[in-house]
């Protein structure tokens, strides 16, 4: 089985030439869920999850109480989370200048991080930044030896 990580290329032109009704997809970032009705308790939560940036949805719904662990269920499959998400594509419709994919939610995971290293946010970043990761420390830089003679 193949899944798309799409996480770092949430761009319409790239998305509508590369995915097709019936792919596998992972993307993580800022989920926002919002529970469609009143049900708090037993089968019956509908909810819609979304992950939204730069003009790109991915859409989905499911039902909160068949989350496996309270956990999951009180705290990341409700507001706006930080999770992984993989989700089998339905649909793809441009409107707008936006493109929406929706389908069906397989799994919704917190605590894996490494798949989205693309910043999508407009502050403090611009869009399009990715995040480097380098182990530059202060150990590493000459100038701020406290040397007064400035040799090592």
């Amino acid at each position: 089985m193949t899944i798309a990580n799409i996480s770092d290329d949430l761009e319409r032109g790239v998305l509508s030439a590369l995915l097709k009704p019936g792919d596998l997809i992972l993307v993580q970032g800022l989920h926002s869920f919002a529970k469609q009705n009143s049900v708090d308790k037993g089968a019956g939560q509908t909810t819609d999850g979304i992950r939204r940036a730069n003009n790109v949805s991915v859409e989905f719904t499911f039902d909160r109480f068949e989350a496996t662990s309270s956990s999951a269920h009180g705290r990341w499959v409700s507001g706006s989370v930080d999770v992984s998400s993989i989700v089998r594509v339905g649909t793809i419709t441009s409107e707008s200048g936006k493109l929406r994919i929706q389908g069906t939610v397989l799994a919704i995971a917190m605590g894996f991080s490494g798949f989205k290293t693309r910043e999508y946010a407009t502050f403090p970043y611009r869009t399009g930044v990715y995040r480097v990761d380098d182990h530059f420390g202060e150990d590493d830089d000459s100038w701020l030896d406290d040397d007064d003679d400035g040799e090592e």
